[in-house]
């Protein structure tokens, strides 16, 4: 899946639980339809990611842990009003990722990361970056918890 694109880093992207994302099912449900319904647009209150036109791994953090993941395309500044949990809400851009490379993945705790990094401290509300000369081990981890998260979501249809 990976083979298409040429990332050149590795970001962690804290995601908004104070305006936007209430709870895991709605970081959930963003990235299952959400995000594709709106082309791949994440849109970003302050900053974005600050690459031009390089492809990187963003790796999704929501209450301490990794939910998911996406390639980012590129960052665009555009102004835009819009309302979450009946707050208004302005946005100054929003970051562009391919929404066939978003998936949602079994949370990968700090202990879990600080194994395959092992000079990782903690998550924080800070974006931060990743050494890509990780990118095959993680890439590995990360298609491990996308299959059990498949796996978990499937069998759950299935016994309700």
């Amino acid at each position: 899946m990976f083979n298409n694109y040429n990332i050149k880093e590795i970001r962690c992207l804290p995601m908004d639980s104070q305006y936007e994302f209430i709870n895991e099912d709605e970081v959930r449900e963003f990235f299952n339809t959400g995000l594709a319904e709106q082309g791949g647009r994440y849109y970003y209150q302050q900053r974005g990611i600050n690459l031009k036109d390089t492809k990187a791994l963003v790796l999704f953090q929501y209450n301490g842990n990794i939910v998911a993941y996406g390639i980012f395309i590129t960052r665009e500044k555009e102004v835009v009003t819009g309302e979450s949990h009946g707050k208004q809400i302005t946005y100054n851009g929003y970051n562009l990722f391919d929404i066939e490379s978003i998936h949602n993945i079994e949370k990968i705790s700090s202990e879990e990361f600080r194994v395959l990094n092992p000079a990782f401290k903690r998550f924080s509300q800070s974006m931060q970056k990743t050494d890509i000369k990780l990118l095959n081990p993680l890439l590995r981890l990360l298609e491990k918890k996308r299959k059990a998260f498949e796996d978990k979501n499937k069998f759950q249809k299935i016994t309700l």
